[in-house]
């Protein structure tokens, strides 16, 4: 059995019928209305059928329409979803609307038909309307329906750009739109046909099976949601026996510290006590020798005579008992060490929706002429490094901690120029200076932790299991990367499988390490970011976009939450945006000249920085 549809005429307007094979097409030289024996008064009415596979030049065509299709139509009818005006079939011939004359040249718009020449007179002659005949090929060129919201019975051939709507002649007589710039309408509709389209295919593409993974993801995480809080409780109270083992060994090793304090000032109470006796038996003699002298006149005595008053008025010094100074407890310092409960980034659901250009939240500037280093305390807190211009004895050594919204909360001065800046997992800062020592900061205080001879540190990055990774080179033809637990080196990663050096011999070079635990290095002079697993193994090398491999500069790096990897580069201003797996995501328009930092907070707003400037920023929606 076979399945269509077919155009049926019927008072100039031409109606689409759904037709199977089983219904019976009759052909007659007599009229329609000869078939009254075959067809109701109301089905004769039906002119022919305009199939061009069955018709023929002779021979007119016409159709028994079973009850399914009369109900079909009347269907169609009420419903006023019926296809009117020129539906024919591309193959079908095309007739004058008014004397059925073949192939007319001319269509108008206004009224959807067809006119031949001879009738295009009497089709104009109708003043009721206002006709907009066009040539047949160029029909739909004016909008079927676009009417005057305001004016009904006008068309409207402008727009007007500030109101954002289609406006009349009589509309610009009124003064609504006085002043008002406007646009040809067909140019304004050809543009935002072209944004209709492009929307319909990113709500076909993109958005809609976004929102089926998203559907599909919250009904696994609703699956999931017991064993995540059981889990993040553990962790709490894991970390809580961690702090309470370590204030009990505190506490034991100040109990010890007190205990052995004890014996030595039992030992220095004693060796005093002895002192003191022995000067006090000195004291009882020369009481005894002077009373002597004096009651006997002894001349010799007296002229030989030597004080020791002044040796006696040494009197010792008292013994002090040693004391405990407890420190008031730091609860917000406390609270950072200990760690914080965080909610999810905003840009979890929408790791393909990101901008095309970064949309920037607050700007601040950070008091140095040329930024070099960047490092995220918090979402409200930023370490900044750089050098100014001035010949203070402490110039570039100032390590910043600014607020988000520009306020400078904290200053410290390095012992050494600092290269390069890391935070640790404590909130502790960590900086490389250029002598190729590792410090750290804690409690004000700044610590040595790695000395590096003979090698320069690039740049520094911690890790979520609280190593640190350091990049480096030997000032030769050598760079790489090692990992370190405490001052303890514990990896290095150098060589790729075959041997080869995974990164260039010089040149500035940028890490970190994403949260799929990838280390990822932008290296500048190679013009790529090279990523290796947490095992050194080599996962990808990306080489920017162009043709052209050493277009690609990379002066910055960071990943987010979504284990993306944004980087800048000094070329063209723009963001690359990497997946996981080193796959290209996006092209993002920083807006910032020459990039000189790039750091993400745990709420995934992205911070860059040019000389002087930091920018805090969004770079999906």
């Amino acid at each position: 059995m076979c399945y269509g549809v077919i155009g049926v005429r019927l008072r100039s307007h031409l109606y689409t019928v759904p037709w199977r094979s089983e219904d019976r097409l009759l052909t007659s030289h007599r009229s329609p209305c000869a078939l009254s024996g075959k067809m109701d008064k109301k089905t004769q009415k039906i002119a022919c059928l305009a199939l061009e596979t069955v018709h023929t030049k002779s021979m007119p065509l016409c159709i028994e329409l079973t009850e399914r299709q009369k109900h079909y139509m009347i269907k169609t009818k009420n419903s006023s979803v019926m296809e009117e005006g020129n539906i024919e079939d591309a193959n079908s011939p095309i007739h004058c609307d008014l004397c059925n004359a073949p192939n007319p040249p001319l269509h108008c718009e206004e009224c959807q038909c067809n006119v031949c020449l001879a009738c295009v007179g009497k089709h104009l002659s109708d003043l009721s309307k206002d006709h907009k005949v066009v040539p047949y090929q160029k029909q739909g060129s004016i909008p079927k329906y676009l009417k005057c919201q305001s004016h009904p019975i006008e068309r409207c051939e402008l727009h007007c750009q500030r109101c954002d709507l289609p406006v009349c002649n009589t509309c610009l007589l009124s003064n609504s739109h006085k002043s008002h710039t406007l646009t040809e309408l067909m140019e304004v509709i050809r543009s935002k046909k072209e944004v209709i389209e492009k929307d319909f295919e990113e709500i076909k593409q993109i958005i809609y099976p976004k929102y089926e993974e998203i559907l599909m993801q919250l009904k696994t995480d609703q699956l999931n949601v017991d064993s995540y809080f059981e889990d993040l409780a553990e962790k709490v109270t894991k970390k809580g026996k961690e702090w309470h083992i370590e204030v009990d060994r505190l506490v034991s090793e100040l109990q010890d510290d007190i205990l052995a304090e004890k014996r030595n000032h039992i030992a220095s109470l004693q060796q005093q006590e002895e002192n003191i006796a022995s000067t006090i038996s000195e004291i009882k003699q020369s009481i005894q020798d002077l009373k002597r002298i004096l009651d006997l006149e002894d001349f010799y005595s007296t002229a030989v005579y030597k004080s020791k008053n002044a040796v006696f008025n040494r009197f010792p010094e008292k013994l002090s008992f040693p004391s405990f100074l407890p420190k008031k407890i730091d609860t917000r310092h406390l609270s950072r060490q200990f760690g914080v409960l965080t909610t999810e980034s905003r840009c979890s659901f929408q790791s393909n929706l990101l901008l095309k250009s970064l949309n920037t939240i607050e700007t601040f500037e950070s008091g140095h002429s040329l930024i070099h280093g960047l490092a995220c305390l918090s979402e409200y807190e930023i370490w900044i490094i750089g050098g100014d211009n001035s010949l203070r004895y402490d110039s570039g050594k100032r390590m910043k901690l600014f607020s988000t919204k520009g306020e400078l909360l904290r200053s410290i001065k390095a012992n050494d120029k600092p290269v390069a800046i890391a935070v640790t997992k404590n909130g502790d800062l960590m900086y490389a200076d250029k002598y190729g020592y590792i410090n750290i900061v804690e409690y004000n205080q700044i610590k040595k932790v790695i000395s590096l001879k003979g090698w320069k540190v690039l740049d520094i990055c911690t890790t979520l299991s609280g190593d640190l990774l350091v990049i480096m080179n030997d000032y030769k033809n050598s760079s790489k990367v090692v990992r370190y637990c405490g001052p303890t080196e514990k990896q290095t990663i150098h060589f790729n499988d075959d041997g080869q050096s995974l990164y260039s011999p010089g040149g500035k070079k940028y890490l970190v390490e994403n949260t799929n635990f990838d280390i990822c290095v932008a290296d500048h002079d190679a013009h790529a970011v090279v990523a290796v697993n947490q095992n050194g193994k080599l996962r990808y090398r990306y080489t920017g976009q162009s043709a052209s491999e050493k277009s690609f500069n990379p002066v910055g790096i960071a990943t987010d939450s979504q284990s993306r990897v944004l980087i800048a580069e000094d070329t063209d201003s723009n963001m690359h945006v990497l997946d996981h797996e080193g796959q290209f995501l996006s092209l993002i328009y920083m807006h910032v000249y020459s990039p000189q930092g790039l750091c993400v907070d745990t709420n995934d707003s992205l911070y860059v920085a040019n000389y002087q400037t930091i920018y805090k920023t969004r770079y999906c929606s």
